[in-house]
């Protein structure tokens, strides 16, 4: 029977390995490349990835210092402010005592004959010829302000005399002013009169011939003039101008006050 016939084993043809392993191959090549690309694209998400977190990490350490910096700075900053606060402080307290030992207390200046009230002004305008010396304020007769009312700085600098006056506006005649003038006496005792030179000059003259005038006495105001209080401090003594021969002597002044870096001034509007 054929059912009990033994089967023999056949092997493929040399023609069949050939075809085989031809079709095969490519099959097996193809599946390789597409894994190796499939990996490729993992790996460069991955590598992507780490270099986008590696930026980020960078970028936020750089911006960390950078915020640091900053922060020490502001500290800084902070810490001169504080100490100009403390010193501005303390300057202020030494101006408020210098001011209650001088009298300057409240809008009232302690002058030789009692208080006199004041009120300050800002400058808002300068008008230094060589013979004129006037400034403009920007308080006039609404606070009260009237021709003739003494000028001064703190301490007790006298300065000037408002000559014009509108609603919100003050003329100012510096001392300096050629045609100022003003009775004043040295802290020798030396009687004369302060002119205005000019130019920011002022000259003490009419001091009689036989008075004995020492250089650099301060000169202060009399209660001789309306409107200025006596006590105010004019300026110092200079050098003689006069000769013996001369009826009276005259003698330079030096001024207590730079006009060009006046700022406020304070006019006394009652004595």
């Amino acid at each position: 029977m054929d059912f009990f016939k033994r089967k023999t084993l056949r092997f493929p043809s040399r023609e069949e390995r050939l075809w085989g392993r031809n079709f095969f191959l490519p099959v097996i090549t193809l599946i390789i490349i597409a894994a190796g690309f499939f990996f490729f694209l993992q790996a460069g998400g991955f590598i992507n990835h780490i270099r986008v977190r590696g930026y980020s990490i960078v970028k936020n350490l750089y911006h960390a210092q950078e915020y640091g910096d900053t922060v020490a700075s502001l500290k800084g900053d902070i810490n001169n402010l504080t100490q100009e606060l403390i010193g501005l402080k303390k300057l202020e307290q030494e101006n408020t005592l210098l001011k209650n030992e001088l009298g300057i207390k409240n809008g009232q200046l302690g002058t030789k004959n009692g208080t006199a009230k004041f009120l300050n002004a800002n400058i808002i305008a300068k008008g230094f010829g060589f013979g004129a010396q006037v400034m403009i304020v920007d308080e006039g007769s609404f606070q009260g302000i009237q021709p003739g009312n003494a000028v001064f700085i703190p301490p007790n600098i006298f300065i000037g005399i408002v000559t014009n006056v509108s609603d919100k506006r003050s003329s100012i005649q510096l001392i300096s002013d050629s045609g100022f003038r003003t009775s004043a006496i040295s802290a020798g005792g030396v009687s004369g009169v302060i002119k205005g030179g000019g130019g920011g000059q002022i000259i003490f003259d009419e001091i009689s011939q036989g008075a004995r005038v020492k250089e650099n006495d301060l000169i202060l105001t009399t209660n001789e003039s309306i409107g200025i209080p006596a006590g105010l401090l004019i300026g110092k003594v200079g050098p003689i101008l006069s000769n013996p021969a001369d009826i009276v002597q005259k003698t330079q002044a030096m001024l207590l006050f730079d006009p060009y870096l006046l700022e406020t001034v304070g006019i006394i509007t009652q004595q």
